[in-house]
């Protein structure tokens, strides 16, 4: 990745256009770089801490969702609060937006249901993008 990042050849190889994209993308990988993550094992340790999870913030773009989502696909159990999330969140009378907050809540509920993170959160975002179905009910 960083021969193609000095050659200038990073949006071609990810057939990405979008600038800001591409040197966000270029960034990241040179901050993980520098802190000697080689793959996703070293990546995943790291992402296990909070010092360096908070230093990834730093990059510009960088924020909290992509850190958790970054560990979620790296393995560890876990919820991105997305825009599903949140949705879901103000339909069941959660006020509270913060976005620690939600994460804290929604990993506390998977966890009480004895379901993996990750499993809760696709059936969330699977519940966000499906239309509502008309519950019936039972007459005796």
């Amino acid at each position: 990745m960083l021969d193609l990042i000095e050659a200038r050849e990073t949006g071609a190889f990810l057939n990405w256009r979008h600038h800001e994209k591409v040197a966000r993308f270029e960034a990241l990988v040179v901050f993980l770089r520098a802190r000697g993550v080689e793959d996703l094992q070293d990546l995943r340790t790291q992402l296990m801490l909070e010092a360096f999870r908070r230093a990834m913030q730093t990059l510009h773009g960088i924020g909290p969702k992509t850190v958790d989502y970054m560990g979620c696909l790296v393995g560890i159990d876990s919820i991105a609060v997305d825009r599903h999330v949140r949705t879901f969140a103000r339909r069941v009378g959660v006020e509270n937006d913060d976005y620690h907050f939600l994460r804290r809540a929604f990993c506390c509920a998977a966890d009480l249901l004895a379901l993996p993170r990750r499993e809760f959160d696709a059936w969330l975002w699977r519940r966000a993008t499906t239309s509502p179905q008309t519950q019936l009910g039972l007459v005796l």
